[in-house]
């Protein structure tokens, strides 16, 4: 080592020399120029004679090249006496000899540093060949490119003027994607003589992006490896310096081919190398000794993926690169302290390989390239792991996961369990089998139970809007819960989900939601269960399609496919929307497939599988209590069918099925037909024996209100069919029955109406319903008979009969005479109540006001004196003015009060008056409530809306001033008369004429009047000879045109009576009414606000209309 010291230094002490002569040369050749200048300036010699003098002197060159001549060897000097200085050093520190150096680059090291100058000042002195180096004290240089021309090298790169400056460059603009350009060189020489090889380079890639490269290959004429890749600088047009060294990274031999390659490089990007310099040094090298820690010489599967590859070197180190296998690749290590190194290898193929390890440091030391040889199986899986590529998987064992156990990234797994189970700790959040990135789609799990997890398997959304889960299928496994629902905002759509001799307790396969209209809602997946035996007790299904304020997405299906039957008891829940095929997959079996989307109660809807049934040629389901959404249409498939009917038809019930319609011949070997509602389905034979007749339809019926105190008939279509045609028919009968009353109301024979095909045809039939029949919701059934006696089943359907309060009783009570003073005078006529509407009235109250003396209004009899009882005789409940006095025992319930006898039977009640106390003096006159203002004495009955007014004396229709000049001319005996025969009118209601000029039509205003008087459609109906949907349209159409109650003024109004003959319009009969009050028809078209010949025109029509009478 002394020796090899010694001509280090002695050559650093030749460099020094050769630095000071050439700075004495340059200072020389400076001052013979200035002082030729000098004498050209002061006129010593001539023009001629200074041009040639300084010719000679400069030998054709100018004073500023012979500067940058002499500055550049001086540099290039300069730097090879550091690079000496720097080997000497490091000489001195592996003696234990601590010396530092002063360095003239202070961020790359010296090596690379003297390098990277030395290329310059050897290219540059290569421009300038008109001195020659005393002596050869630089490395061996073997070969170096300065790109003024390019003869030597072979591809498609050329010399550009880059920037003033001369380079070997390239540019793509021809080429498309994928397009590379190179340029090559080989150099013969004995590099394997040598102990280090180095290229120094500068490259630039402009205009184009960080992503491009230009790639360096490194070749020795048998071999060739990827040396380097520079990396793009985003597009700037600054160049970048860089050093390589090539003894770790491939055998020496008498030659090294260089190989440019331009990549990546986008339309008018560029790619340039220059002052490119290969060097060779036989120096000192420092022992690098590298232990590799990972892997060892052992088998790996895929859950140790990415491959986890470490080494430690005995000293500081430069770079790490790693092959495997042999390969072309060099992958670099990572490290932070130069002394560990790591890489992640993110795949690896099964079998064996060979992993090697090229490392060198800052001094050109390298490692002797060991290695470590160890298995892999890329298909094993023995831990929770990522899986980031596809492929099938095996577990070679079981595994207890804590959180998440695998999760995989990648599309068209498959993992075979091979019979072990994964068990979680069920701790929120965790996933057993988990698709853990965006459209990654399609895993298979098969021979594999995986419980005890927040869920069992999912596919994970959310963190992309709109989303897509992923497609699961189950083979011969079980789990607990599968998610794959899709994105809840950006209407993802769900994943489909195919169980095959399998089972999972909850699938939720929903459509995700969309935040707005603009974002379509996600759609559901289908759900495809396949078994021998399929039980989904107590399970959960969700196949609901996502919704946004436009609607739905679409309703996923599911497909329960088995061969001996299927259980769906307990809990089990179908969720709130979904399609559904039922399947038999044996042979003989078929399919039923509901046409529309089924919408069951989740709560109830269950037990498909003990009311269905699918076998050959036999296709049956019972839609009863909650399953009665199934009676819907559907595609029945049969398979296996013999195909060998003389005439076959579709029999439903064993009967022609008229409204089935095949998709296929009935002889096919896979029958397709369509059914409207469900009941037993086959193909057979069509029979032209009796055929029994079938109720298809009773016509709807809405709410029905009773007539009070009468009879009402309630008329209905009955459809009905029988398959040898509807003539043989021969009677139809329909039936009503209350909800809890022990009768019926029957219609033995109804009447025929018209025919509706060959085997229909329509009857009228009607019920009587009396004012006491029970209100609530009534059964309506029918039934039909053909002419071979055979009874079709019961058809039912429901109506509600409305509760109607309707209360009839005589219009007063008296007394043949009332002494004054005298007590316990018990009322000559009692007063009888019926109850003439069917609800039952339980409690009865009368409210009472004083009787005041219509003559003499100072003297009166106080309510306080009268009493009320159910038994005929006095000291009943006593009344007190103003106040509702319950009437203890008196009761109407609901009742045919035409039987009864008023003695607490049902429909009646009657009430007996008491004059308890009666006032003394009292002077002979008419007592009444008339005279003060207040209502008369009114009874009031639990249930009732509004008030029956039972009174002595019944206020006349006339004003106060009026009836007091009427009074005081007719005698007490005439007042009397005229009182008692007040007692049995009811007054009429009058409709102000001011409504019919309003912005209404004349319909519409009086429809809108009554209705805002607190009439109900039916009353209004009924008074003005209308349709109650008549009624009801006018009041809508009111409504829209005027918000609120309608202004009425004082003034003439029409009894409400004249509406009701329904041959005149509104507006004719108030014209006739009038005309035939004797008013003019200017008068008339003044409170109409109409013109009088209008008036004449409605007064015309309505007497043509009124001769023109229907009899």
């Amino acid at each position: 080592m002394s020796g090899k010291r010694e001509e280090i230094e002695r050559k650093v002490s030749e460099l020094d020399r050769m630095i000071r002569l050439l700075e004495q040369a340059k200072r020389e050749k400076k001052t013979k120029a200035e002082e030729i200048h000098s004498k050209y300036k002061r006129g010593e010699i001539t023009y001629g004679n200074y041009i040639g003098s300084l010719s000679v002197l400069l030998e054709n060159k100018t004073i500023e090249e012979w500067m940058d001549h002499y500055n550049r060897q001086v540099l290039k000097y300069k730097n090879y006496s550091d690079f000496y200085n720097y080997k000497l050093g490091k000489i001195k520190e592996n003696k234990g000899e601590q010396r530092q150096f002063k360095f003239n680059l202070k961020v790359l090291p010296i090596a690379i540093a003297f390098l990277l100058i030395a290329s310059f000042a050897l290219i540059f002195f290569a421009l300038f060949p008109f001195q020659r180096d005393v002596v050869s004290l630089a490395p061996e240089e073997i070969f170096s490119e300065n790109c003024q021309e390019m003869s030597e090298w072979q591809g498609a790169w050329s010399v550009m003027n880059l920037l003033g400056d001369n380079r070997c460059a390239t540019n793509l603009n021809s080429c498309g994607t994928g397009c590379a350009k190179d340029m090559g060189r080989q150099v013969i020489s004995p590099t394997g003589t040598y102990t280090s090889v180095y290229v120094n380079l500068t490259y630039v890639i402009a205009n184009a992006p960080a992503t491009s490269n230009v790639t360096l290959y490194v070749g020795n004429g048998t071999d060739e490896r990827i040396f380097a890749t520079l990396p793009g600088n985003g597009g700037t047009n600054s160049r970048l310096n860089r050093i390589f060294v090539l003894h770790n990274v491939i055998s020496f031999s008498d030659r090294i081919i260089l190989r440019f390659s331009c990549q990546a490089i986008s339309n008018g990007g560029t790619c340039a190398v220059d002052d490119i310099q290969l060097i060779a040094d036989d120096g000192f090298v420092p022992d690098l000794r590298v232990n590799i820690t990972s892997p060892e010489p052992a088998t790996y599967t895929a859950s140790d993926l990415p491959m986890l590859f470490n080494i430690t070197l005995n000293h500081n180190g430069l770079t790490v690169n790693y092959t495997l296998n042999g390969g072309a690749n060099n992958f670099t290590m990572s490290t932070g302290n130069n002394l560990e190194y790591t890489a992640y290898h993110p795949f690896l193929t099964t079998g064996n390989h060979e992993f090697r390890i090229y490392a060198w440091d800052n001094e050109g030391g390298y490692n002797n390239t060991e290695k470590i040889n160890f298995f892999f199986n890329a298909s094993l899986i023995d831990m929770c792991s990522t899986i980031n590529y596809s492929g099938t998987f095996y577990l070679n064992q079981s595994i207890n996961a804590q959180g998440t156990c695998l999760n995989f990234l990648a599309d068209n797994v498959i993992l075979d369990g091979s019979g072990f189970t994964i068990t979680g700790d069920n701790s929120p959040g965790s996933v057993g089998v988990n698709l853990s990135k965006m459209s990654v789609y399609n895993l298979t799990l098969r021979n594999i139970d995986i419980l005890n997890f927040a869920t069992t398997v999912g596919s994970s959304v959310g963190s992309a809007i709109g989303q897509d889960a992923g497609n699961i299928i189950l083979v011969n496994s079980n789990v607990e819960e599968i998610i794959a629902f899709g994105e809840p905002s950006g209407g993802g759509n769900g994943g489909n989900v195919s169980l095959y001799n399998s089972s999972a307790s909850l699938i939720d396969v929903h459509g995700g939601d969309a935040a707005n209209f603009e974002i379509p809602p996600g759609s559901a997946g289908n759900i495809y269960i396949e078994n021998d035996f399929i039980n989904i007790t107590n399970s959960g299904l969700n196949l609901a399609p996502g919704y946004n304020t436009l609607g739905f997405g679409r309703t996923g299906l599911l497909t329960l496919n088995y061969t001996y039957g299927f259980e769906d008891l307990g809990t089990t829940s179908y969720g709130t929307k979904l399609l559904l095929e039922i399947s038999n997959k044996s042979v003989g079996g078929g399919i039923i497939r509901w046409i529309n989307q089924l919408t069951p109660n989740p709560l109830t809807f269950r037990n498909i599988g003990g009311n269905s049934e699918i076998s050959r040629n036999y296709a049956y389901v019972n839609p009863a209590g909650s399953l009665a959404i199934l009676n819907s249409p559907a595609n029945v498939t049969l398979s296996d069918m013999p195909g060998s009917f003389q005439d076959p038809e579709v029999k439903k019930d064993g009967l022609s099925c008229q409204n089935c319609r095949n998709h296929t011949s009935l002889n096919a070997q896979t029958v397709r037909f369509n059914v409207t509602g469900f009941s037993e389905y086959s193909i057979a034979e069509r029979s032209f024996a009796n055929q029994n007749p079938v109720v298809v339809d009773i016509s709807n019926i809405g709410n029905q209100d009773i007539v009070p105190a009468g009879l009402k008939r309630l008329t209905f279509s009955v459809i009905a069919s029988d398959g040898n045609g509807w003539q043989d028919i021969t009677n139809v009968n329909a039936g009503g029955r209350p909800p809890s009353d022990p009768l019926q109301r029957e219609n033995s024979t109804c009447l025929f109406v018209n025919s509706l095909s060959q085997t229909e045809a329509n009857y009228s039939c009607s019920i009587d319903i009396w004012y006491f029949d029970e209100p609530g919701t009534w059964l309506l059934g029918a039934r039909a008979e053909d002419n071979q006696g055979a009874i079709s089943p019961i058809h039912a359907e429901n109506f509600v009969l409305n509760g109607m309060f309707y209360v009839v009783h005589n219009s007063g009570i008296g007394w043949d005479s009332l002494a004054p003073g005298s007590q316990n005078n018990l009322a000559s006529t009692s007063m009888l109540l019926n109850n003439s509407g069917n609800l039952d009235i339980s409690l009865i109250h009368i409210n009472s006001s004083h009787l005041i003396g219509l003559s003499d209004p100072n003297y009166f009899i106080p309510a306080g004196g009268f009493s009320v009882n159910v038994l005929n005789q006095c000291e009943g409940n006593g009344l007190i003015e103003g106040e509702n006095i319950l009437i203890a025992e008196a009761s109407i319930p609901r009742g045919n009060n035409s039987i009864n006898t008023g003695q607490g039977n049902a429909g009646q009640e009657t009430l007996w008056y008491c004059a308890e106390d009666v006032p003394s003096p009292l002077p002979s006159q008419v007592y009444s409530t008339s005279g003060q203002g207040t209502f008369p004495w009114e009874i009031i009955f639990a249930l009732v809306v509004g008030w029956i007014n039972i009174i002595f004396v019944v206020p006349v229709s006339i004003r106060k001033e009026d009836l007091k000049k009427a009074i005081s001319s007719l005698s007490n005996e005439e007042i009397l008369e005229i009182l008692k025969s007040r007692l049995n009118e009811k007054p009429e209601l009058l409709v102000p004429i001011s409504i019919f000029r309003s912005k209404l039509s004349p319909a519409e205003a009086l429809c809108r009047y009554l209705k805002d008087e607190g009439k109900r459609f039916s009353e209004i109906a009924k008074l003005i000879g209308r349709d109650q949907r008549t009624v009801w349209n006018n009041y809508m159409n009111s409504r829209k045109k005027v918000k609120v109650k309608l202004k009425t003024e004082e003034g003439e109004g029409v009894p409400v009576g004249i509406f009701a003959d329904n041959r005149l319009s509104v507006l004719e009969s108030v014209v006739f009414y009038l005309k035939k009050a004797g008013r003019k028809n200017n008068e008339i078209a003044e409170v109409l606000g109409r013109d009088s010949k209008n008036v004449w025109t409605l007064n015309s029509r309505a007497q043509k209309k009124k001769r023109n009478k229907l009899h």
